[in-house]
């Protein structure tokens, strides 16, 4: 059988290309086996949660998150800590900081998070009041920044309904636990 500089060329394209492949999904599916999961949450997240208020203008009702002040327990696959909410409303922004508590299951890259006791509010205008629902995300590696990951999710009410889409990105300070 002979084979064409054309055929080689094209079989050894092929394999370039796959290898390619390979190797990136190989590294952002191991990403977690790089990082300590520690590393990962304790991190401070910044985010956001987003609710249409009128489908036909587009318009959407904005809050930003802040979790700090977290601890991750390895044994339970748990982290603790603040979250702060705000909001702006006419110009002035309000606040309101809770504690929580997450859960982070590993085989499905899902986080719990669940509003605990507050620990300080701004009043709301007029008759508005802070509702503080719990969490249910998607841990996602944040490909664009390799080291920084991603927790995609909503605010649920009681019976497990979605209010809020929720992002979080987190701002890792440690960038590798196995070189």
């Amino acid at each position: 059988m002979r084979r064409t500089i054309k055929t080689i060329f094209k079989n050894m394209k092929t394999k370039i290309i796959f290898a390619a492949a390979l190797i990136a999904f190989t590294f952002v599916n191991n990403t977690f086996a790089y990082f300590n999961p520690k590393t990962i949450f304790e991190a401070k997240w910044t985010g956001y949660g987003k609710q249409m208020v009128d489908e036909t203008t587009g318009e959407q009702f904005i809050i930003h998150y802040d979790m700090y002040d977290i601890y991750f327990d390895a044994v339970s696959f748990t982290f603790t800590g603040k979250k702060r909410t705000s909001v702006e409303l006419d110009g002035q922004i309000y606040s309101s900081t809770v504690q929580f508590k997450a859960k982070y299951q590993a085989n499905i890259q899902e986080v719990y998070i669940q509003m605990g006791a507050l620990v300080m509010e701004d009043a709301l205008p007029g008759q508005m009041q802070w509702a503080h629902n719990n969490m249910r995300t998607t841990l996602i590696p944040f490909v664009a920044g390799l080291f920084k990951y991603q927790m995609k999710g909503a605010t649920v009410d009681l019976e497990g309904n979605s209010i809020f889409e929720v992002e979080f990105y987190n701002e890792p300070t440690v960038t590798c636990d196995n070189p």
